[in-house]
């Protein structure tokens, strides 16, 4: 019986850190995801006459996947992952850049009012490069954090 509950309670928790890898991996995707999409917004602000309906459309679509980096970021830190233990100032870190993410990309979304995109082209683009640049950088720390939290073979 013992044999038989260690070795389900092994699955558990492997089935826990297979989960908030995948979740991992799932934060660098979505990172990914919002460096192209601001990426394509900053191009198309570049433009005299940028189409502003598919700009507020590319922003409402990173504010999605702002919104998956801050559900999957508490999903992780809930599901007391090995990763988590293995280099904790690196985690707190990651969920500091998120949150930072978040709030610019809020007020970007605010920027990409119908005025907003009329009169302050040159801010929106700037807050757009901010959030590019800031998704880069927590796509670098979740590699980093992976490959440490990894065995060296």
């Amino acid at each position: 019986m013992k044999k038989l509950t260690l070795t389900l309670m092994t699955f558990t928790l492997a089935g826990i850190t297979a989960q908030a890898d995948n979740n991992l991996e799932a934060l660098r995707n979505h990172a990914g995801q919002v460096y192209m999409e601001s990426m394509s917004i900053k191009q198309m602000l570049k433009q005299k006459s940028p189409d502003l309906d598919l700009i507020r459309q590319k922003v409402e679509t990173t504010k999605e996947d702002v919104a998956k980096i801050q559900h999957l970021v508490s999903e992780v830190e809930n599901s007391s992952s090995s990763i988590l233990k293995s280099d904790p100032a690196a985690w707190e870190e990651i969920k500091m850049r998120a949150s930072v993410l978040a709030v610019i990309h809020d007020h970007k979304a605010s920027l990409a009012s119908e005025e907003g995109l009329r009169k302050q082209r040159s801010i929106l683009r700037a807050h757009v490069d901010g959030v590019a640049i800031r998704a880069v950088k927590l796509q670098e720390l979740l590699n980093r954090m992976e490959r440490k939290a990894r065995p060296a073979s």
